[in-house]
This record gives structure tokens, C-alpha cells and sequence, in this order.
């Protein structure tokens, strides 16, 4: 949406690191749906930076050979893995369990946010029978691998 594409031109602060894979495989899927998952997982990266800060966008081909438990269960298989990390102010435990419930937010005070952004992201990720880890240490930031199941085909 316009609003996220100009955050980060409203940001100069927020530095972004982009890595991006040139031979990732074809995922099924809407690509409006894509776009939406990414950019709302980008916004909430750069809205838990408290001044400067750096926000870190990878892509990579993925085999899961062995189930990762990490929120949730990332089954065997081929994946695309869209990667977002930020060196923000991190989440505790608790938000790590309920971040993607609807209405939840960690946001306070004049900070913008309906607690919807990640329900939503979860609920296209799971429709497309993707996957979403997250890792976070409080203070030290957050990344959220978003894991796409592949068709098979190469992307080219």
C-alpha cells in the first residue's frame, strides 16, 4: 500500500539491508497476498525500531528435511523463505506466543497499529499452506522467516 511504501522514505534513520536469491523456485499464490504478507511484517520490523536501526530482507530456496518448531511447525518439503530481521526492541515470551492473535498489538501510547497486521499476515501464510517462525531476543530484535511452499518450477 502507498502508506507502507512510504515508510521507509519517512524513515532515513531505518537502514535496509537486501539480500534476494536470483534462482528462487515458484510459490502458488496471489501476488497481491504476497506483497501484503511482506510489507506488514516490514512495517512492524521498522515500527519496533526506536531511532536508527537496520531491517534486513533475505530470500533463499529452503529444503525442510526435519520439522522446525518454532510458533509454528514448518512440515518437510520445499520452501521459498522470505526473511525479515530487525535489530529493534525484540519481543518477550508472552508476545511471542499471542503476536499473531487478532487485536494483539505491543505498540503503546501514539503508536499507530490495530493489531491486525500480523493476524492477517498469518492467515494468508496459512491459506497459501506456508509457515511463519519468529525468533526474538527482548533488545536485541526480531526476524520472521515466512516459508512458502514451492511448485516445484524454477522462477525463471
Amino acid at each position: 500500500s502507498p502508506e507502507h511504501a512510504n515508510l521507509l522514505k519517512e524513515r532515513p534513520d531505518v537502514e535496509t539491508r537486501v539480500h534476494l536469491q536470483d534462482d528462487l523456485l515458484k510459490v502458488e499464490g496471489s501476488p497481491v497476498h504476497l506483497i501484503k504478507t511482506v510489507m506488514n511484517i516490514i512495517f512492524n520490523a521498522v515500527e519496533s525500531l526506536d531511532g536508527q536501526g537496520v531491517v534486513r530482507i533475505s530470500t533463499r530456496n529452503e529444503y525442510v528435511d526435519k520439522p522446525i518448531n518454532r510458533y509454528d511447525t514448518v512440515e518437510e518439503g520445499d520452501y521459498v523463505v522470505i526473511s525479515i530481521g530487525d535489530n529493534g526492541i525484540g519481543l518477550t515470551d508472552e508476545d511471542l506466543t499471542k503476536i499473531f492473535e487478532p487485536f494483539y498489538t505491543t505498540k503503546s501510547g501514539t503508536a499507530k497499529g490495530t493489531g491486525l497486521g500480523l493476524a492477517v499476515v498469518y492467515g494468508i501464510v496459512e491459506k497459501l499452506g506456508g509457515h511463519i517462525t519468529v525468533d526474538s531476543t527482548p533488545g536485541e530484535g526480531a526476524t520472521f522467516d515466512v516459508f512458502f511452499p514451492t511448485s516445484g518450477d524454477s522462477g525463471e
